[in-house]
């Protein structure tokens, strides 16, 4: 049978990720930085385990334990994730954006709406 991860969890990670891209996409931002998400998957890959999009079932276990490495640590310092008792919080992605004007302030809108 196949595992399959809470469909949320799964589903925040994909967004995240979109939104990243968005505004990786977007002409008035300059500079995104990096998301925890990739560190995370470069953590699976080092440990030789399967992608996120494989992990099913496992992948909350698999984040809980990603949280308390060292990688984790130096992310929540340079304010890339907030952790609460162990756990993920919240994730913040910094963005640059350049000549900010109305138009740019609408074309974040619709990164982030996206």
């Amino acid at each position: 049978s196949l595992a399959v991860a809470p469909l949320g969890l799964e589903a925040e990670l994909r967004s995240l990720q979109r939104l990243r891209d968005a505004f990786n996409a977007s002409a008035s931002s300059s500079a995104v930085g990096p998301l925890w998400v990739d560190s995370f998957a470069e953590h699976l890959r080092l440990q030789a385990m399967p992608p996120m999009s494989r992990l099913g079932v496992h992948l909350e276990r698999e984040i809980a334990m990603f949280l308390n490495t060292s990688t984790a640590r130096v992310l929540e310092r340079a304010g890339g994730i907030i952790l609460r008792d162990g756990a993920l919080a919240a994730t913040r992605l910094r963005v640059l954006v350049r000549s900010y004007d109305a138009e740019a302030m609408l074309g974040v809108r619709a990164a982030v709406q996206a």
